[in-house]
């Protein structure tokens, strides 16, 4: 029976930043993080990686003493023309001189400012640091123990996405690909080679392979919305109402619309 109370633990980056930020994994696999936008946590989704959750994250070094004093100089001629402004700009109100001189100011101001914000930019990009990890793997790390010789971590019941520790299993390679004939996808996918004679792939004006219909189907029976999985696949919502109805692809079907077809005969 899987653990129905949810526990939270730290996800370690193992990696300096500058960053305030900080990764928390349940064990019903879902992900927090906490940064200065949100110090308190939000959960986020992530994105896909061949059909497993994964977080992708850019965390940034430390500025080098360098560029931060570089940044400082802009901040304080920044600070001056503004002083410099301000003060004309009192003196304007009483006698209406120095309109020229103002609009100048304004305009170096404004200068320096882009100057600023170009080498910002071109700085925080050689000190940027990409992160990621597959949400399944990082719950077993943080709840599972591992066991001797295993490399792989396995979903028991085939779905990727189904990241519960109560459904994770560490398991070494050979393991893992001799449960690969059992999986529900796997045999789907057979059923469809066997029609089609060989494996459909998807042609340059075809949008869609086999392997996406499986999964959009698979998805309309769990509750996502056409809408989703249009935008998902960047088709329209009329592609995926017409594979929803069998209108379109209807010799490619899910492991439970053969069973369903089986159990008719």
């Amino acid at each position: 029976m899987l653990n129905q109370i949810e526990i939270w633990k730290e996800f370690p980056l193992n990696i300096e930043h500058s960053n305030f930020y900080r990764v928390e994994i349940s064990n019903f696999g879902r992900v927090k993080t906490y940064n200065k936008v949100r110090p308190n946590g939000g959960i986020i989704k992530g994105s896909l990686q061949e059909g497993y959750p994964i977080v992708r994250i850019t965390l940034y070094k430390e500025r080098p003493q360098k560029v931060t004093e570089k940044i400082e100089a802009y901040n304080e001629l920044i600070a001056f023309i503004e002083e410099r402004r301000t003060s004309l700009l009192k003196e304007s109100s009483e006698t209406g001189d120095h309109l020229p001189e103002i609009e100048d100011l304004k305009e170096q101001k404004l200068a320096v400012v882009a100057k600023r914000k170009k080498f910002i930019l071109k700085t925080d990009q050689q000190r940027k640091i990409a992160v990621h990890f597959l949400v399944h793997r990082a719950v077993a790390e943080l709840f599972l123990e591992k066991t001797d010789h295993a490399e792989v971590v396995i979903h028991r019941d085939f779905n990727k996405q189904n990241n519960h520790v109560g459904n994770l299993a560490w398991a070494t390679k050979d393991e893992a690909f001799s449960r690969y004939a059992d999986n529900p996808y796997y045999k789907a996918k057979k059923y469809n080679e066997n029609i089609f004679g060989e494996q459909r792939r998807k042609s340059g004006n075809e949008k869609l392979s086999v392997e996406n219909v499986l999964y959009i189907k698979e998805k309309l029976i769990q509750g996502k919305t056409l809408r989703e999985l249009a935008n998902h696949f960047k088709v329209s919502d009329m592609q995926i109402h017409r594979i929803k109805t069998g209108e379109n692809w209807k010799g490619v079907k899910t492991l439970s619309e053969i069973k369903m077809e089986k159990n008719k005969k």
